[in-house]
């Protein structure tokens, strides 16, 4: 596993959260890019970027058809301490309301890397 230092981000960007969204994007492009189509423009509603995928991906247990979101929040507090509290998560997940109503065939979330798939199933049961 590789060790990051977050704390680079505050010394090397004075935008933090567009910075943070373009490493996010570029881990998730080097990791994925074969498995289908990114959208990538900045300030998208719901979430920063999708993958629309071409090609099943075993991985995440998608198929062909399917479509990957990223909500990316640069929420730094301290090394030790990157809470996720609820008005943090309440903003999450009307993020995710809105991908869902914007992009109909997500089936799977990330945020910062954690995969909330529990999360957009219960919520497009609800929309």
């Amino acid at each position: 596993m590789i060790n990051i230092s977050w704390s680079q981000f505050d010394l090397n960007q004075s935008a933090k959260d567009i910075s943070f969204e373009s490493f996010c994007f570029q881990v998730a492009y080097i990791k994925l890019y074969g498995f289908g189509f990114f959208d990538n423009y900045y300030n998208t509603p719901g979430s920063e970027f999708y993958l629309s995928l071409n090609q099943d991906c075993p991985e995440f247990g998608l198929i062909k058809g399917d479509e990957i979101g990223w909500q990316v929040k640069w929420w730094f507090d301290t090394e030790e301490n990157t809470s996720l509290n609820s008005k943090r998560r309440d903003e999450l997940i009307k993020n995710f309301q809105t991908t869902l109503k914007r992009h109909p065939n997500i089936k799977l979330c990330c945020d910062d890397f954690i995969t909330v798939r529990d999360e957009i199933v219960a919520l497009s049961k609800n929309t």
